[in-house]
């Protein structure tokens, strides 16, 4: 690897933990970075805001365009968003973590992770909107769409603190009831900080999730037929030192 200094038409601290996500713009690649920050931790005249940065070439980056707050209710610190592509064409959709605004060791009341989109090579975004009301406060989400157009987010869920899928099939207007992703019923009053991976192959869905519960702590993998089939027996990755999976795949020459 050879390091490479960035140059930025932004300034400001930046925090991110999902990488780039590349969309085709009049015939050229255009790379979309979803970032946040948050100088409010150590002046109160900081802030919290999550937005999107824009490159070219990978080397130069410019600002996209900001996340919009929710259309009612206080202010929600949104963070550690994650981009994937949308249910139509031209269209790219991302959720984040949320937390209290004001405080960000709060988590916001009920705890619940957002979703939003754009239509312009995310220079504007919709307002956010709520996939489940209570969720678990620290664990980042994956989203990623099915060959027949649904959305798909892989989320932990609060009370058992198992992952959970929640799908939705009219670009993102209503979402189904969440389904866990290994039953493991890991009952835990605090934050694990694992999130999972989710990936859409032709038919079927695959997940690596992660638990801390007893006798079963580690990382699985899973699979499921789309749209309404069951989700396999959890299929163990590693020992229990394994966590914090993801997956991808590669095209092979025929």
């Amino acid at each position: 690897w050879i390091p490479v200094e960035l140059a930025m038409g932004y300034t400001g601290p930046l925090i991110c933990v999902a990488g780039p996500y590349a969309i085709t713009e009049n015939g050229r690649t255009r790379y979309l970075f979803p970032m946040h920050r948050n100088t409010r931790r150590n002046d109160p005249l900081g802030s919290r805001d999550h937005f999107v940065l824009s490159s070219t070439s990978l080397m130069e980056w410019n600002l996209a365009g900001f996340i919009p707050q929710p259309i009612s209710g206080p202010k929600v610190f949104l963070h550690e968003g994650n981009i994937d592509a949308g249910e139509v064409p031209g269209e790219i959709k991302m959720v984040m973590r949320t937390a209290d605004y004001e405080d960000e060791r709060k988590m916001t009341d009920p705890p619940r992770a957002f979703s939003t989109a754009s239509r312009d090579g995310g220079r504007t975004w919709s307002k956010n909107a709520t996939l489940k009301a209570d969720t678990c406060e620290c664990c980042w989400n994956q989203l990623t769409i099915g060959p027949n157009g649904t959305l798909h987010v892989l989320f932990r869920d609060k009370q058992p603190r198992d992952m959970a899928l929640v799908s939705s099939h009219d670009h993102g207007a209503t979402w189904e009831k969440p389904v866990t992703v290994g039953a493991f019923n890991w009952d835990f009053p605090g934050c694990p900080h694992v999130g999972g991976g989710l990936l859409a192959l032709t038919n079927t869905l695959h997940a690596v999730v992660w638990t801390g519960a007893t006798g079963h702590g580690g990382a699985y993998h899973l699979r499921r037929a789309t749209p309404a089939g069951a989700w396999s027996a959890p299929q163990a990755l590693g020992d229990s030192d394994a966590r914090r999976g993801d997956l991808a795949f590669r095209l092979l020459p025929l």
